[in-house]
């Protein structure tokens, strides 16, 4: 092969991979941009809002999640929640797992901070964040030690959330729209932050509480090209997370909606 075809293979086997990289690796962040926002989620909210969640495994009851949204007197929202439940941990059993969240939404809809703690074995895991323009402030620490602050992109409009409910609902979703989420992810060996893929996959009829409910099924996958989905959502056409399955330390949990109901503000002030 002389010099001149030698180079145009190797061009054409260059320009074919990053054709194909680029495809994998890039396009989905262009493709999945435009996410609910707080904006869509909070506006009109005018009372405390609380939904109870109880989380099965294997048909098991294994404990329940509460979130209390509230609008505050100064314009800003504030949005809680609580999880209690018995996660598998192999060898060692069954093990408590405890998470308390407090995410603060400024009057222009934009996260100014939040605050997170879980406990594994009664040993507290903190990860708390305040917003800096465009980036996102996170510390960590633990009872022994505290981790270096590390700063992510965090655009204006986006959200943030754990990976026990990956979308807090509020906003109606229709079949093909795509997002990408921030995301707090748990495990039993600690907390980090990843950019997860939502996709809305299908219109799909469950029962819930003994009715149909015509629902959208929601996918969040940890890669965009990830054949299986790490998260399934049920949402109902107001926006309202009915179910949701996901994979914690490699078992299978189910988290269903038992209650969404209005709270006082006296009610909102008295929860934990």
């Amino acid at each position: 092969m002389n010099r001149a075809a030698f180079l145009l293979v190797t061009g054409v086997f260059w320009a074919v991979m990053m054709a194909a990289l680029v495809k994998r690796e890039v396009l989905p962040f262009f493709e999945y941009e435009t996410a609910p926002s707080y904006r869509t989620m909070l506006r009109g909210l005018e009372q405390p809002q609380m939904e109870r969640r109880a989380v099965y495994l294997g048909g098991e009851r294994r404990g329940q999640a509460e979130t209390v949204t509230e609008p505050r007197s100064n314009g800003h929202f504030r949005a809680r929640s609580r999880m209690d439940l018995k996660v598998d941990a192999g060898p060692l059993g069954a093990m408590p797992l405890r998470l308390r969240t407090e995410v603060n939404i400024d009057p222009a809809y934009q996260l100014s901070d939040f605050s997170l703690v879980t406990e594994v074995l009664g040993a507290p895991i903190r990860v708390s964040g305040v917003r800096r323009g465009e980036k996102l402030l996170i510390n960590y620490g633990t009872p022994l030690a505290k981790g270096m602050p590390s700063e992510i992109d965090f655009p204006r409009d986006m959200t943030l959330s754990d990976s026990f409910l990956p979308y807090a609902g509020g906003v109606k979703l229709s079949v093909g729209k795509k997002w990408r989420i921030q995301m707090l992810d748990m495990a039993l060996s600690g907390v980090q932050t990843v950019t997860a893929f939502a996709r809305v996959e299908r219109q799909e009829t469950i029962k819930w509480r003994g009715a149909d409910v015509p629902t959208v099924v929601v996918e969040i996958r940890r890669r965009e090209n990830s054949e299986l989905p790490w998260q399934t959502l049920w949402v109902d056409e107001k926006g309202v997370v009915i179910m949701e399955q996901m994979t914690f330390d490699r078992l299978l949990y189910s988290i269903v909606l038992e209650e969404k109901r209005t709270l006082t503000p006296e009610e909102a002030r008295a929860w934990e």
